[in-house]
């Protein structure tokens, strides 16, 4: 069953097509990966799909419902929420009361009291491993930090699908396998999960199928097995020594098994 699905969805700029004829449906249950050179469209993609940006043309169904040129908060209150690149906590707030804040636009947004939205931060911040830092102010966290409470903000509106965008970006690789277990433990809770990432151990160990952008089209939507061996995906993103790399590693894992 799909619980997103885009019919030609596009966006354009000054007359550049950001965005230029998206077609894809997102299955409930699991995580889907979003792939492409910078400028390929991917953070636009989500902006259209979260309505902090209009469609050109398209049309966008999240659980049946047609939510293109939707306000933001309406999206929201309808179960989708959102991370984005650029982590921007409120400083002056505690980790527990910036999550909190999420809780506050969900999907039950101020009909839910304070006591509620604190009791739905506690539970994000135990799902991304933040509960010992609740009582810190934000600026007092690391990035790999920040990037999780930007998560439990998103988590704690509640949502049905959960749309990531670069939260592995900046980060060692520790944190890197860290964040992945996060993300896995967010889907194992029957969250759906669109996650953009160059980080390609990240993405491809993680996602149930990748869809690829170039210039604002799709030129592949498949499994991380074939993605990576696609031929049109290896020219214009991975490279040819992404694939000899992942060849060789698959060589020497049939030698060891």
């Amino acid at each position: 069953m799909d619980i997103l699905a885009l019919r030609n969805v596009s966006k354009h700029f000054g007359g550049v097509a950001a965005v230029d004829g998206v077609n894809c449906s997102v299955r409930q249950g699991e995580i889907f990966g979003l792939i492409g050179p910078n400028g390929a469209g991917k953070t636009t993609l989500l902006n259209v799909i979260c309505g902090l940006a209009d469609p050109y043309q398209g049309e966008i169904t999240f659980k049946d419902q047609r939510i293109a040129g939707k306000k933001p908060w309406d999206i929201a209150r309808l179960g989708i929420g959102r991370t984005f690149q650029i982590v921007q906590p409120f400083h002056g707030l505690t980790i527990r009361e910036n999550v909190a804040i999420g809780a506050m636009f969900g999907k039950k947004g101020h009909e839910g009291s304070i006591k509620e939205a604190l009791s739905l931060a506690d539970k994000a911040l135990e799902l991304t491993g933040l509960s010992h830092r609740a009582d810190d102010l934000a600026t007092q966290i690391t990035l790999s930090q920040r990037k999780r409470l930007e998560m439990a903000r998103a988590l704690a509106m509640e949502p049905d699908l959960l749309l990531l965008d670069e939260v592995m970006a900046g980060l060692h690789l520790t944190e890197i396998s860290e964040m992945m277990e996060i993300v896995k433990r967010v889907n194992e809770q029957g969250i759906t999960i669109f996650i953009i990432e160059h980080v390609m151990k990240a993405v491809m160990g993680i996602s149930h199928r990748i869809m690829v952008l170039h210039y604002g089209k799709t030129i592949a939507v498949d499994t991380p097995e074939r993605i990576a061996e696609n031929s049109r995906v290896i020219e214009v993103y991975l490279g040819e020594r992404y694939a000899a790399r992942r060849a060789k590693r698959l060589a020497g894992s049939e030698m060891g098994s």
